[in-house]
């Protein structure tokens, strides 16, 4: 039996008379769900049982293409600059209340999802490369001192 079928039986036994509570007990699913797919049911028929994607349908602090746009120039002519002063420079370019401007704390995840060339890094967060541990600093300068210490 389907998602879509076991959803539509559990509605029509609610048609039936059976109670809510009733029915989600019999199901193994929360009185509320039941309730969420009687009144799905009603609004859409079949179509309102089908699984429905969790995404959010906008994301209203997400960088705007423009705002990307401008760091994206900004980081050619001045790509030894970090994110803080790019978001203090654009800052000041910009300054009118209509213009949304990056924060501080969204700097340098701009930084990793723009590469200097202008090309958007949508494969995830860029992995950084660490120094494999014990090879060398001053953890490792600790450590002797304390080997020394208990011999």
């Amino acid at each position: 039996m389907t998602v879509v079928e076991q959803r539509y039986r559990a509605v029509l036994a609610v048609q039936r008379g059976e109670t809510k509570t009733d029915v989600a007990a019999q199901f193994g699913v929360s009185r509320q769900s039941v309730h969420s797919w009687c009144a799905r049911y009603a609004a859409d028929g079949l179509a309102g049982l089908v699984d429905r994607s969790h995404r959010p349908r906008t994301c209203p602090h997400q960088t705007t293409a423009e705002m990307e746009a401008w760091v994206c120039e900004i980081r050619r002519e001045h790509p030894g600059w970090g994110a803080y002063r790019l978001v203090h420079e654009i800052a000041r370019l910009l300054a009118r209340p209509e213009v949304v401007v990056p924060s501080r704390c969204r700097a340098p995840g701009l930084m990793e999802t723009i590469k200097p060339g202008g090309a958007r890094n949508d494969g995830g967060a860029t992995e950084v490369p660490r120094r494999a541990a014990g090879t060398s600093g001053p953890a490792r300068a600790r450590r002797e001192d304390r080997a020394g210490q208990r011999r």
